[in-house]
């Protein structure tokens, strides 16, 4: 099966092995000579490295005359288009069948076919011709998990070593055209069982501020950042993604990031409780279900626990980093117990997830220093001037901090006074940084790199360049209020910005402002985040938009909170509650669960549901009002109005028969409406 992934093995240079997920039949050889048992020495085989392939990553690719898939490691020192030697060994001990080619097929040319109720796709040899038998081999290896169905993807042209991104049952897969030519269409398999266990009718929730989604690439057998917007594309070659290297924080250019191959194990018996189906079932999901299977997941990969411990109430942050800096490393990724006393011989103050909530507003506590706000908003970054405390580094403030975030996670505990800036959840959860994420660092810089950017004749930029006297260096009031200049390369404040280097320059800014000047904290808090969780592609699993709704809690969205929003005009002012209409409203509101709840608010503001999850009720403005409404002729009449300011949400509602009729109205209007009937 395609997405079956095998073990693969460290092998010298470039040897490729048949892989056993490929949804087409290997061919043997034109005539049944060849014995079940038989062996065969290695052939060899010249390939061309694919576009998207680096050294020490796996890549497949048919063989050139045997039209058998091969999955190869790329050598050291290989790039994308050179020819390399591969050495490969023809499959063994595999059960075989005979089918025969269809009139009109051509040598090379391939060809459905039918074996024990199971299709194949055949490539003809070059040795046979249709009407003749053909010998393929099954390989046990091939038998899929679940049953599959194949998928055509179609599109104008597909050139070869593209990637075409196709949305199969709600969930969206990279295929790439493995062919020498241009393609109008691929086909590839896909579980049925995304077909048989369809997404809620709901739509998916999605992050409107982010272009980029990790999707599966039905070829390469992992998942892939993607850039699923077209806006911007000249960009995209400047986006980086975060990387933890053996304790070292990198950027890496997006086409050079490893995909990641989801597969979660129970840590008790080594049986996989989750995979890549799942995750693309998970993809599909609104934020509330992926947090509920999140905490599922979670639960299933946590050991047991550790001791407990206590904290002294007198010297919480003291005896806080003293627990969790003196955890053996054995012990991180375990459960930990832990409560707060005030006093020897009094009862505790509070438990694991009461401690860790304190733990994190005691760390974010602008008189420690280890936070400073960014320009006159709400979120804060490390500060690189933070010390530390007699006793303990600045590191290791910052390493508790990621293990105390990265626990709560993992346990799902809410963190409300977590206000940390976009940058971070981004280099939790690997999404690929670009200019986006730098104008919001420095507006300015910003602005004059994409304004040199824009210049398309080389001549104008080199005489803006020669009038700008830029040179690899940061102004002190650029560069974190420092007294001197920060030189981006060794001698930069002397090398000059010219044509000829300035994407240099560009990407030597971009690294040192989201990067460089927050390094040691970023990357410590990175690896103590990363060492809790018990596999650190959980974090993975979420878009940093995700990841913050996850951490920061879901707001309450309770009928008494939101009744002590409410007042009431026209009709409805004299009675208030108690008019059958206000009654019916309310007892609609209740029965709603949480996510109908979010549409409802989505559609009676105007605004995404990420705006509702952050904002929870606050997101009405001060006042939610409720009337009669006035609008509309015959049929529109039946259906509710929102609108309003900033300052207070006004709900129009006609006079409905029973409840019933109130509850088809407004499931029909937040089911077809994106942006409800708005007005500022």
């Amino acid at each position: 099966m395609l997405f079956n992934r095998r073990r693969r093995e460290n092998v010298p240079i470039a040897t490729a092995s048949t892989s056993g997920n490929v949804p087409e039949a290997t061919v043997a050889e034109a005539t049944p000579q060849r014995n079940e048992e038989s062996t065969e020495a290695q052939k060899d085989a010249v390939i061309r490295i694919p576009r998207n392939a680096r050294p020490g990553a796996f890549f497949s690719t048919p063989s050139p005359d045997e039209g058998v898939i091969l999955k190869v490691k790329c050598p050291d020192g290989g790039q994308p288009g050179q020819m390399i030697k591969v050495k490969w060994t023809p499959p063994q001990g595999r059960c075989q069948g005979i089918v025969i080619i269809p009139s009109g097929i051509q040598p090379g040319a391939t060809f459905m076919a039918s074996h024990n109720g199971n299709k194949y796709r055949v490539t003809c040899p070059p040795n046979a011709q249709a009407g003749s038998k053909l010998r393929i081999l099954l390989g046990s290896n091939m038998s899929p998990k679940g049953k599959t169905r194949w998928v055509a993807a179609t599109a104008p042209s597909v050139e070869p070593e593209e990637d075409l991104m196709w949305t199969v049952d709600g969930c969206s897969v990279l295929v790439r055209n493995a062919s020498a030519s241009v393609a109008k269409e691929i086909r590839f398999q896909f579980p049925s069982s995304l077909s048989t266990q369809p997404a809620k009718t709901e739509k998916a929730w999605t992050p409107t501020t982010e272009s980029w989604q990790r999707l599966f690439h039905v070829n390469d057998e992992n998942f892939q950042w993607h850039r699923v917007s077209d806006q911007d594309k000249r960009n995209q070659e400047k986006c980086f993604v975060p990387r933890l290297n053996k304790g070292t924080l990198e950027l890496v250019p997006v086409k050079e990031a490893v995909g990641i191959q989801y597969s979660f194990k129970d840590p008790a018996n080594g049986q996989e409780i989750a995979n890549y189906e799942d995750v693309l079932h998970f993809q599909r999901k609104h934020i509330k279900a992926k947090h509920d299977f999140l905490q599922n997941l979670c639960s299933r990969l946590l050991l047991s626990a550790v001791a407990g411990a206590s904290v002294r109430r007198s010297h919480f942050l003291e005896d806080s980093m003293n627990i969790i800096m003196g955890l053996p490393n054995a012990d991180i990724e375990r459960w930990w117990k832990v409560r707060v006393v005030n006093q020897p011989g009094q009862n505790e103050s509070g438990g694991t997830r009461a401690w860790i909530q304190e733990l994190i507003e005691k760390l974010m506590d602008p008189n420690l220093g280890m936070w400073k706000r960014i320009g006159t908003s709400a979120e804060f970054e490390p500060d690189p001037s933070f010390q530390g405390t007699p006793g303990r580094s600045w590191e290791d403030y910052y390493i508790v901090f990621g293990r105390a975030v990265g626990r709560a996670f993992v346990l799902g505990y809410p963190l409300p006074t977590l206000k940390c800036s976009d940058l971070i959840y981004k280099y939790l959860s690997g999404y690929p940084l670009g200019m986006n994420d730098l104008r919001k660092m420095d507006a300015s810089l910003h602005t004059s790199l994409t304004y040199f950017q824009a210049l398309s004749d080389e001549n104008e930029l080199e005489k803006f360049l020669a009038m700008s006297l830029l040179t690899f260096s940061l102004p002190a009031e650029a560069a974190n209020g420092g007294t001197e200049d920060i030189p981006l390369v060794p001698g930069g404040a002397t090398k000059k910005v010219t044509v000829e280097n300035f994407q240099e320059f560009h990407e030597a800014v971009f690294r040192h402002c989201l990067l460089e000047r927050v390094r040691p904290q970023l990357q410590a808090l990175v690896a103590g985040f990363r060492s809790v969780l018990p596999d650190e592609n959980l974090s993975w699993l979420l878009q940093p938009d995700e990841l913050q709704v996850c951490l920061g809690g879901f707001p309450s969205l309770g009928v008494e909170e939101w009744k002590s929003l409410t007042f009431y005009r026209g009709e409805f002012s004299a009675v208030g509650d108690e008019h059958p209409q206000i009654r019916w409203f309310w007892q609609m509101i209740h029965e709603m669960d949480y996510m109908t709840k979010v549409k409802m608010i989505c559609w009676l503001r105007g605004v995404d549901e990420f705006v509702v999850h952050r904002k929870g009720l606050d997101v009405f403005g001060h006042r939610f009002g409720v009337t009669v409404t006035r609008r509309g002729t015959g049929g529109t009449k039946k259906y509710p109005f929102a609108g309003g300011c900033h300052l207070q949400t006004i709900l129009e509602i006609p006079m409905f028969q029973s409840v019933e009729e109130m509850k088809r109205a407004f499931v029909f209007i937040i089911s077809t409406c994106t942006d409800a009937c708005w007005n500022e």
